[in-house]
């Protein structure tokens, strides 16, 4: 995250010379960007820069050094057009490719740990559902590109819906994470956490409390 200017200073065999400066600042490493999604359950093991691909949420993006100018936009990106390193100090917001997403509704703020953060949303509904790593990178108002770091999103799965958004069980059918089964369709039962159609066998009536079909005793 540190920019260096270089001079070169020499003498030809005459003794004769003078400082040549390359004037352009460069970046020997971009810093890190990590991101949280504000509504993640908060004991929940959820890997680094990991979040929902089926829900628009708000994120803390937590720079790992302070930009040194004003943050103007936060963009995410197809990993397969993720910048070289050798390109960190190059690309500008300008050159930014047509398949970025930007980060809407932006607040900064510092962080207990005198870090810069910024909160935002991050409409990945408009990506559509699917599982994909992208690079998250943070532009400063000069359009110099400040920070970078790899994102994934996963798609909703029984794995998934309690993790993110309050809505704990799956809803195959729908391809979404909703509050009940009753709101995934009708007769589907919660099995590990996703909505699935089950029939109990003649003489097996369904138990909710154990999550699947048992032995129906008399008229219980």
């Amino acid at each position: 995250g540190r920019q260096y200017r270089v001079e070169v200073r020499g003498l030809s065999e005459e003794g004769e010379g003078i400082p040549a400066l390359y004037d352009r600042a460069f970046l020997v490493a971009s810093r890190m960007a990590t991101v949280v999604w504000d509504d993640a359950k908060n004991d929940a093991d959820i890997p680094l820069n990991t979040g929902p691909a089926w829900l628009d949420g708000r994120v803390q993006v937590i720079l790992s050094q302070e930009a040194p100018d004003d943050i103007k936009a936060v963009t995410l990106h197809p990993l397969t057009n993720a910048l070289d390193h050798s390109d960190v100090d190059a690309l500008s917001y300008a050159q930014s490719d047509e398949a970025s997403l930007e980060c809407k509704a932006y607040r900064t703020h510092a962080t207990r740990e005198s870090t810069e953060a910024i909160s935002c949303i991050l409409p990945v509904q408009e990506l559509g559902s699917t599982s994909l790593s992208f690079e998250l990178r943070v532009w400063d108002t000069t359009d110099v590109l400040v920070a970078k770091s790899p994102l994934t999103l996963q798609d909703a799965s029984a794995e998934w819906c309690p993790v993110f958004g309050g809505n704990p069980l799956f809803c195959r059918a729908r391809n979404t994470c909703v509050a009940s089964c009753a709101a995934c369709g009708e007769g589907l039962r919660n099995i590990d956490g996703s909505c699935e159609d089950v029939h109990c066998v003649s003489g097996q009536v369904w138990c909710t409390s154990r999550g699947g079909c048992i032995d129906k005793v008399g008229d219980v």
